[in-house]
């Protein structure tokens, strides 16, 4: 069980955890450099345009006073704003950078003072930096070195433009890895390879804000710090078993997760009574029986999907190939289970795996050009199919956040199965109050490590709500949260191919005769597999749907319908949705926000600009975007020609605006601030 981890200066080990281990050796400072950009704003709607600039809830240049940005709209300036791009820059003379920021800079207020959190990542290893939110500008504060050199967000999944050494650090985590407590303590996930050490890094932030408020040096950083962790087997590392995600569900306890399934709930003041649920346990019986009980479910609905002549969703055709000779069978041989049914020869001689996206299907669909083409049948990333009786694959894991409901209640999913948690503190336990397989076509998609559904839960009012691993369109499913059951499911983007990656959005209001309208905003990411690459041709999207909940006993539940004037809007703008997960703003004139990539032609194919787009959230119209710009000689660059075409071949001056995966955030004054190659821009709401 986790246990408090004492420093020890006399030692030299890492098995001790020293300050030098934690916060020396592992410590190149990074530098942070402020580069002017400007935004070209293109007015798409000058109708919506001008109802955005007459409300009320608009920011300007003098409405600076509130903090509720949930009361705001962002409103640009015709002609250009003034930004700022902060670059993370290894420390002199080591020429090595940070590929991107993690997922979910946070916010933290300290005395009156906002302050942006956030962690850089790649090769400068990993950093925790802070900075206050001053008026129309970010001023950096500080900076904790963090174990290990490589959360896994998006810059992960292209690994090769990484150069990686061998290290005894390590630190796997998923792309949620900050949490923050109300006691101001900052946790994040902590693994380290030597010593197989997993658990949580604790700064006490109150405290350290309270005397380095501003830029100075810190000598003894290591007095705000706390390490909650426990070791490993002597079998197993930490790239086998590591912390997965945190969440707090009360003002010292927190809920945490591992990648294989162990649930742990920790109070911080007594750190040797932590409580453990293994999902995958063998020893206790009615974990075991339950989790035998769902592979035989698994394995027949595989069976019924690829084994039985029954295809998957959508007009999918099959060939079947002898896995002694990989001849090509005509017609449906008698005894399946000798051979393979693929859509291509691409899977010779690998008789576990199995491509079957079938090419003459891929190239009917107006989206999927050339060049995914291209990536998905070089062997690269092929779509492969996973059969639940490898053993390998008859194990829970985690991949995606923890969500915890008002009531310390968490919600985890699995690769196969959301569930419900409670912590029952008199009895000293973790229980499982319910569990729902969700529906999983054993696919692996370009760009995922294994096969899950793409979105953490989201909780609303009583339900909770997940997008699926259904091929080739996921669904999205609504739970009752008490009871787990499902309530309603619905097929996202059909008439193409469609993968969630991102959160979906959820904005709940008052409607007509006492009941509650919950909208629910999803975007399509599938085919994004490489974030780096200088032209992406997948169309990506975003839907919208309602879930209606009456208070009355007459009709109480109601099924997702689909706004469809909205999604065909979208649709027909070609609204692209691939990385950052969308932002809503619900005051006044309501407006989605989106941070994307210009669409790309296939004749040109010309690098694609990125852009912050705003949509009217009631019919779907883009209303402007506005594109950010740095000028060649203002970004002085010490990368030489070959570092910068790991970024981009042709246009490196604008490919640093790629956003790689991250989230975008809006600062409580209404500014935005989004992620991007070798650090992030900040663009605020005053015009020039």
């Amino acid at each position: 069980m986790p246990y408090e981890v004492k420093y020890n200066s006399k030692s030299n080990t890492i098995d001790s955890l020293t300050e030098e281990n934690i916060l020396v050796l592992n410590d190149f400072p990074v530098v942070v450099k402020e580069m002017p950009i400007s935004y070209n704003t293109s007015v798409v709607n000058e109708r919506l345009f001008t109802a955005i600039q007459k409300s009320k809830g608009v920011i300007t240049a003098n409405d600076n006073n509130s903090d509720d940005v949930s009361q705001k709209s962002f409103f640009p300036s015709t002609d250009s704003i003034a930004g700022i791009y902060y670059r993370v820059d290894a420390s002199k003379g080591k020429k090595q950078f940070g590929l991107g920021i993690s997922n979910n800079g946070i916010y933290y207020k300290h005395k009156k003072q906002t302050y942006y959190l956030t962690i850089t990542t790649g090769n400068t290893r990993n950093k925790l930096l802070i900075f206050r939110v001053d008026k129309n500008k970010l001023s950096y504060v500080n900076q904790f070195a963090i174990p290990g050199n490589g959360f896994q967000n998006g810059i992960d999944k292209k690994r090769h433009y990484l150069k990686n050494p061998e290290s005894a650090y390590l630190n796997l985590s998923n792309e949620l890895p900050l949490t923050m407590l109300n006691t101001g303590h900052l946790l994040f996930p902590i693994n380290i390879k030597e010593g197989n050490l997993k658990g949580i890094m604790s700064i006490d932030l109150n405290t350290f804000l309270s005397q380095y408020p501003y830029n100075e040096k810190v000598e003894n950083k290591e007095a705000f710090v706390k390490v909650y962790g426990s070791r490993l087997d002597e079998t197993k590392t930490t790239q086998q078993e590591y912390v997965q995600a945190i969440a707090p569900f009360d003002i010292t306890k927190v809920w945490i997760s591992t990648n294989t399934a162990k649930v742990i709930a920790l109070d911080i003041r007594y750190p040797s009574h932590a409580f453990l649920y293994d999902m995958n346990s063998d020893t206790l019986p009615i974990i075991k029986e339950k989790r035998d009980a769902l592979i035989d479910q698994l394995k027949e609905s595989y069976d019924a999907l690829y084994l039985n002549n029954k295809l998957p969703t959508g007009e999918q055709t099959f060939n079947y190939f002898s896995t002694t000779d990989w001849k090509q069978i005509k017609s449906t041989p008698a005894n399946v289970k000798n051979y393979k049914k693929c859509a291509s020869l691409l899977c010779k001689n690998n008789t576990k795996k199995c491509t079957y996206y079938p090419r003459i299907d891929m190239e009917k669909n107006k989206f999927v050009h050339e060049y995914l083409l291209k990536q998905l049948y070089a062997g690269k990333n092929k779509l492969q199919l996973l059969n639940p009786r490898d053993s390998a694959n008859q194990k829970h894991q985690i991949q995606q956040a923890i969500t915890v409901d008002e009531n310390g209640d968490a919600y985890i999913v699995t690769n196969y199965e959301i569930a419900k948690f409670t912590y029952q503190q008199r009895a000293g336990q973790i229980t499982q109050v319910w569990s729902k397989r969700y529906k999983n076509s054993f696919v692996k998609y370009p760009g995922s490590s294994n096969v899950f559904n793409g979105t953490a839960a989201i909780v609303f009012s009583n339900y909770v709500a997940i997008t699926d691993q259904g091929f080739p369109n996921v669904s999205l499913s609504v739970y009752n949260k008490t009871n787990g059951k499902l309530l309603s499911s619905q097929i996202l983007f059909e008439g193409t191919y469609s993968r969630c990656d991102n959160d979906v959005v959820v904005h709940s209001s008052k409607a007509e005769n006492d009941s509650i309208l919950h909208t629910l905003i999803i975007s399509n990411n599938f085919g994004n597999a490489y974030p780096l690459d200088e032209v992406s041709y997948t169309q990506g999207g975003i839907e919208k749907y309602y879930f209606s909940e009456n208070n009355s006993n007459s009709k109480q539940f109601e099924k997702l319908v689909a706004d469809k004037k909205f999604n065909q809007t979208a649709l027909s703008n070609l609204v692209d949705v691939k990385t950052a997960t969308p932002l809503l703003n619900t005051m006044h004139n309501e407006v989605v926000y989106i941070y994307n990539q210009q669409q790309a032609t296939m004749a040109s194919n010309s690098y694609a600009n990125w852009q912050l787009q705003a949509i009217d959230f009631a019919t779907g119209n883009p209303i402007y975007n506005i594109t950010p710009k740095v000028e060649k000689n203002a970004f002085t660059e010490y990368l030489d020609k070959k570092s910068r075409k790991k970024v981009s071949k042709n246009n490196y001056t604008q490919a640093i605006f790629n956003n790689i995966h991250g989230n975008m955030s809006q600062t409580p004054k209404g500014d935005f601030i989004v992620p991007v190659v070798r650090g992030f821009i900040y663009l605020p709401s005053q015009a020039k």
